[in-house]
């Protein structure tokens, strides 16, 4: 399984996660804002968790 190594915003050591995981997540993200638009972290993360959780394997966030 490959995996990537994300970046952090504030320069610190990312986590390690597999590409489907990471293309996963992005693809809601950017689904997301094309439908509602700009939005908080906090809306964006609480969405994710809510609509990922019965697909994703492992922690949404």
């Amino acid at each position: 399984m490959k995996r990537i190594l994300t970046l952090h915003p504030q320069s610190k050591k990312g986590v390690k996660i597999s590409i489907e995981k990471y293309e996963q997540i992005r693809a809601f993200i950017l689904d997301y804002l094309i439908l509602h638009g700009p939005t908080t972290y906090e809306k964006l993360s609480d969405t994710a968790v809510k609509e990922l959780s019965t697909t994703f394997k492992s922690s949404v966030v």
